[in-house]
């Protein structure tokens, strides 16, 4: 049953380097999540007819581009709810954000739930959109301020403070830090760890790539009301995740528990 590791949300946040629907069941399995945000998704009615069996999401929003016909469609991303949670409302952003999802998630734990799936530089719009540069900053400063609370703001940032040290200190994920301060949030996993940003001892992307390294660029930046609720933020291993040839990311799980 979805969550029932933890307290009454399981949020996970995961990078599936596509096909998706051959490694959902692993996810679900393993790791319960009441909340997922999911990067590099297939279009929902793709998911769901490749999906083996019943799909177990209880509601599923998604953005990405749907080519013409017969061209299948790309890969997008996705926020999906389990168990007890379902979405109850979806906030329009403007479309130069790519890719940016924001719903309002109903059940044990209400909350808004900003899923980001960062293009940051590659987006095809992003040029036009000069506040997109990084997208969860501009999503923050953008609409931060007239969605219901608490907010969450999650999923595969594509950028990091060490990435900023080598460029300028103003730029990238510097100012999506800024953006969460601003916004009352905090990263799950620095609050556990008590690591410094951009002094991550754990990846999040073993990238394969050309200059491929590992990096730390999924987070999920929560309340800092809810930091005394967190019972637990760990990171999937790299033998389960990376080794077996599921992902070139693993997944982050935050579990927060009620405010009683």
């Amino acid at each position: 049953m979805a969550g029932q590791l933890g307290g009454p949300v399981r949020l996970v946040v995961w990078n599936a380097n596509m096909g998706v629907h051959g490694k959902l069941p692993t996810l679900v399995d393993r790791l319960c999540p009441d909340v997922l945000v999911l990067c590099e998704c297939a279009h929902p009615s793709v998911l769901a007819s490749k999906y083996p069996g019943s799909p177990p999401w209880t509601s599923i929003e998604w953005v990405g581009r749907v080519p013409d016909a017969p061209r299948k469609p790309d890969k997008g991303l996705a926020v999906l709810t389990f168990g007890d949670y379902t979405i109850s409302c979806r906030t329009g952003v403007e479309p130069m954000l790519e890719w940016v999802v924001i719903t309002e998630i109903s059940g044990p734990v209400d909350f808004t739930l900003v899923g980001v799936w960062a293009m940051n530089h590659r987006a095809s719009n992003i040029k036009t959109f000069p506040e997109s540069n990084p997208q969860p900053a501009a999503v923050l400063d953008a609409y931060g301020h007239a969605l219901p609370g608490p907010i969450v703001v999650a999923g595969d940032f594509n950028h990091n403070v060490y990435f900023s040290r080598q460029s300028r200190p103003d730029y990238g994920h510097i100012k999506t830090l800024a953006a969460a301060e601003r916004s009352g949030l905090a990263s799950a996993y620095h609050c556990i760890s008590s690591e410094a940003q951009g002094d991550e001892s754990l990846p999040t992307l073993y990238w394969k790539g050309a200059g491929k390294g590992t990096y730390h660029v999924d987070y999920a930046f929560i309340p800092q009301a809810w930091i005394p609720r967190l019972r637990e933020v760990t990171l999937g291993t790299k033998q389960d995740w990376i080794d077996s040839g599921l992902s070139d990311h693993v997944p982050l799980l935050v579990d927060v528990a009620d405010d009683a």
